[in-house]
């Protein structure tokens, strides 16, 4: 990928140094010219919602694509929580059942689950050490009274990437759903769901998607969708939406799109056309370019001699969280020298995607010394 490229596509990058993607994406130039396309349309009284809708109906086949699925197991909804919410809402109540989950994950893949307490679910915590998950923590805790395990593929406070497959193995033998959370790693790191053996997996879309807030997927593994009903069904749930306007006849459709909620039009414009930009560069470029950003920030790290967490390779992501004694200094150092980055729980957090280069971590590096 030439830096020129790159720059004509997020022309920030030519003045600042943007290491926040695990907040929100880098805005790009074509999906700013496709929202103010749409935009200018209705402001100019041609806009034509039909034409939203197959935006939405292309942007999920893609998105089936990215994590190698197909295209009816996936739903759209509008944020994270709406999909895993949806999901524990449909667990019955229970004497003897309990959930598993992460106590670092974020809230919208925690405060769903934490409330099934109410329904007679036993909440069993696994506690991070040093930001590392231990699969052996998860296999105490997990048994044959297990419903599901719910854990986010990289986590937002640390970066840790966890092996999904051998938790999703630990999880089926004891006959558990396993729901992943892969706002974090979703065209940062490679992911495939059927591989994986994922049973659900939500993401939402503005992250390293390079998406527009207001659009969350959500893939439902063939053989599951049966098991899960609609809880606020939109027109779009319809098994034909655009002949299912009105009742009285009620007829879901037979994918997971019965679970869809209504679409974001502006939104969904916008994050189409980054879709086709993720496919026109190609997921495994951007990988390989991510992958040559981990391992060089690790070494300059290193060779700089700054504190930061540390996991096996097999771990590491594209969030790197340093530890930091005084974080309002660093702060402004940072905004002095056009560098945007975040903080979390008193560290500082980067997180790199394909459109940084090598000199945006030495940078970090200089200011950090």
């Amino acid at each position: 990928m030439h830096q020129y490229y790159l720059q004509r596509l997020f022309p920030a990058i030519k003045d600042v140094t943007y290491l926040n993607s695990c907040s929100y994406a880098l805005g790009n130039i074509k999906a700013q010219k496709a929202i103010e396309t749409i935009t200018n349309e209705w402001v100019n009284g041609q806009f034509d919602f039909m034409k939203a809708e197959s935006y939405g109906e292309i942007a999920r086949d893609y998105f089936a694509n990215f994590i190698g699925v197909d295209k009816h197991e996936i739903a759209m909804t509008s944020f994270l929580s709406n999909a895993s919410g949806l999901i524990a809402n449909q667990l019955s109540p229970t004497v003897d059942k309990n959930i598993v989950v992460a106590e670092c994950e974020f809230a919208s893949n925690y405060y769903p689950w934490v409330q099934l307490k109410n329904k007679g679910y036993e909440i069993r915590l696994v506690k991070p050490h040093n930001g590392i998950l231990d699969l052996e923590d998860f296999n105490k805790l997990i048994d044959k009274h297990t419903s599901l395990v719910a854990i986010s593929a990289v986590q937002s406070s640390s970066g840790f990437k966890i092996d999904l497959k051998s938790l999703a193995q630990i999880a089926h033998k004891n006959q558990a759903l396993i729901f992943v959370d892969a706002s974090q790693a979703l065209c940062a790191v490679p992911l495939n769901a059927k591989e994986l053996e994922i049973d659900i997996l939500a993401s939402v879309s503005y992250k390293f998607l390079l998406g527009v807030r207001g659009q969350t997927y959500m893939y439902i593994k063939d053989e599951l969708i049966d098991k899960f009903k609609p809880m606020t069904p939109g027109w779009r749930a319809g098994k034909n939406p655009m002949k299912s306007f009105y009742g009285p006849r009620v007829e879901y459709a037979l994918g997971a799109s019965k679970l869809d909620t209504s679409l974001s039009w502006f939104p969904v414009a916008g994050e189409l056309a980054s879709f086709e930009l993720i496919n026109e560069i190609g997921l495994e470029n951007i990988y390989k370019k991510n992958q040559t950003l981990i391992e060089y920030t690790i070494q300059s790290f290193e060779d700089h001699n700054i504190d930061y967490q540390k996991y096996p390779e097999e771990n590491c992501s594209t969030i790197f969280i340093i530890p930091v004694k005084d974080e309002e200094k660093i702060k402004n150092r940072l905004f002095d020298n056009n560098i945007e980055a975040s903080f979390r729980q008193g560290k500082l957090r980067i997180g790199m995607h394909f459109y940084n280069e090598k000199e945006d971590i030495d940078r970090v590096c200089q200011l950090l010394k």
